[in-house]
């Protein structure tokens, strides 16, 4: 039977096909196979244990030889690097415009096997390669690598481990060097200290050979360790002209969460921060920290005004508001109106992280204020969740678009299918919150809050539910099996975190690498885990999916390596648990 489609009717259904529904049909007969074939090829998902094993087959090698010129795309994630041998054997693998390769475990002589499959693909336009293992040279060899012969490359991700140093120089070449179309750098690189001897600053300062402009590039972000007092020279050295060359940049960020270890190379260093002043207008008028340590008990109205006249404190520069970069209040209490007040003034002043303990002391209203407003936020980490109402959190659209890392417990959402609470008794009818409306209703609040989620396109790490406090526990010791221990923080008024609810609306959050579901009554089933390998190919770890024992080493009188029976077993079931996927479950 003759294909009567014209090949961009077949381009066109392909888009809205999974590979699963392709597979069919390139069995049909020669003219489908000839039609589909670019298409059941054009990417390719390594993900898991058992699919990183067929790929050593046979059949599966013989078939990747044969239509290796129609992969377009490669996401990998294997448990090994092993797979890399496999597509550095295959000679005419050479039109990837995009590769993802996030292995669980790298090997002796994996970076050279990179490095031969990056030089042959020149016509990549976005890589993604996070966390190698290192051996003495491969962080050079794999920066040489990309940038010789990546020449259209568009957005890069880079991770390498910091407790390799990259020699100065070469960490400047590359960035002189990468691709003029590059467009987003996100780089985690360590080129100070270590076992090198600092380069003087007259030899970083030589002209680079074939140095480049980066014109198109709007957004940097990138994490290296550095001591303003040790690496005085080097830093500039190294990143002085790079910066020049990047006329258009919109954003930048150094990655930190706190300066506690290490300074931040933007605000460190004068001359680094004077060139970055005349490119983006983000970084005008900030201060570097605010940093308020464990001791100042701020639990009274007194302590909570002087609270906020410190976040406050910047004063006018210019006739222009000053703010902070990052606010880090690790005191040990809970905010109270004023600080939550100041927190939004903050945010509308340019605040670009936020790190609090006692974070439920700040109300639904400011947090949703706190994202209304925060245009430049980056971080939104409490260590202890604090709750916004799903009423409050679908009220307007938020504007912190950059934000990279947000922990969160979204709650107040109706769960008519949760029939115990955290003890495992029965909820009378008509006494819970949670039984408030119907299923349907609930669902069409969840799509909301999704909604507002997948806004947030450049997240990396997603906390939902609640924290559990071990010193809150109750204990059960009528069990003829011994204690159990119930937590009340358990929460049930929560996303379902099912397909059924609306998941699948996260599927624009591609940059994802850590998704935690902590200590919440959630739906997550074998559907939802293979549908999340499948969708977000960057994930690394997925947490909370199921607990059922809590360590003895956080209670007192037990032994560390005791495990205490938790009473209130939630999440995925088995099945879940023994999906094949290309991410850790915590």
């Amino acid at each position: 039977m003759p294909s009567i489609l014209l090949p961009e009717l077949v381009e066109l259904i392909a888009s809205h096909l999974h590979q699963h529904d392709i597979s069919p049909l390139v069995r049909v007969n020669s003219e489908y196979r000839q039609a589909w074939s670019p298409h059941l090829w054009k990417t390719v998902n390594v993900s898991g244990h058992t699919n990183a094993t067929t790929f050593k087959t046979p059949a599966t090698q013989q078939a990747l030889h044969r239509y290796c010129h129609h992969i377009r795309t490669i996401r990998s994630r294997p448990p090994d690097t092993h797979f890399l041998s496999l597509l550095h054997d295959i000679p005419a693998l050479c039109m990837l415009t995009r590769f993802s390769f996030l292995p669980q475990y790298w090997y002796e002589q994996s970076v050279v096997s990179l490095v031969l499959v990056l030089r042959r693909n020149v016509h990549l336009q976005v890589l993604t390669i996070q966390s190698p293992a290192l051996q003495h040279g491969d962080g050079e060899r794999l920066l040489q690598a990309i940038a010789e012969s990546l020449p259209r490359l568009r957005e890069l991700d880079l991770a390498l481990a910091h407790d390799k140093v990259v020699q100065p120089n070469v960490v400047r070449t590359f960035l002189e060097t990468l691709s003029p179309d590059l467009e987003t750098l996100t780089l985690s690189v360590s080129f100070c200290g270590g076992m090198h001897a600092t380069p003087s600053f007259a030899t970083l300062s030589k002209p680079v050979q074939d140095s480049k402009s980066h014109p198109r590039l709007r957004i940097l972000n990138l994490s290296t360790r550095c001591d303003a007092d040790k690496d005085r020279t080097v830093v500039p050295a190294v990143l002085l002209t790079f910066l020049h060359g990047c006329q258009n940049l919109e954003a930048v960020d150094d990655e930190l969460l706190t300066l506690k270890n290490y300074r931040s190379w933007i605000f460190a260093y004068p001359v680094i921060l004077e060139v970055l002043l005349q490119r983006t207008a983000e970084l005008t008028h900030l201060r570097q920290e605010c940093n308020i340590p464990l001791g100042f008990n701020y639990n009274n109205p007194r302590r909570d005004t002087e609270m906020a006249h410190i976040i406050l404190s910047p004063g006018k520069r210019d006739g222009i508001q000053e703010g902070w970069n990052i606010l880090s209040l690790m005191t040990g209490q809970q905010p109270r109106p004023a600080c939550g007040r100041a927190l939004i003034k903050a945010s509308k002043r340019g605040l670009r992280k936020l790190v609090l303990d006692g974070g439920p002391g700040i109300s639904s209203r400011d947090i949703q204020s706190i994202f209304e407003h925060s245009r430049s936020l980056r971080v939104f980490r409490p260590y202890a969740l604090p709750p916004l109402l799903a009423s409050d959190c679908i009220r307007c659209p938020w504007s912190c678009l950059r934000l990279t890392v947000l922990n969160l417990q979204i709650s107040g959402i109706p769960r008519p299918d949760v029939l115990t609470d955290f003890m495992n008794r029965p909820i009378p009818p008509g006494v819970s919150s949670l039984h408030r409306g119907t299923m349907e209703e609930s669902r069409e609040l969840q799509k909301k809050v999704y909604t507002q989620l997948s806004s947030l396109v450049c997240l990396r790490e997603l906390t939902l539910g609640n924290d559990s406090f071990v010193t809150t526990l109750i204990v059960d010791e009528s069990s003829d099996n011994g204690p159990v221990y119930f937590d009340p923080c358990f929460q049930s008024d929560c996303l379902e975190m099912n397909l059924a609810s609306g998941l699948a609306l996260l599927s624009n959050l591609q940059a994802l690498q850590k998704l935690r579901v902590n200590n919440m009554d959630h739906r997550l089933g074998a559907e939802e885990v293979r549908w999340i390998d499948r969708t977000l190919p960057n994930l690394q770890i997925l947490g909370g999916l199921r607990r059922t024992e809590w360590p003895g080493s956080s209670i007192s009188g037990l032994r560390s390596n005791d495990m205490i029976p938790f009473g209130r077993p939630f999440g995925a079931g088995p099945a879940a648990l023994q999906c094949n996927v290309g991410f850790k479950f915590e």
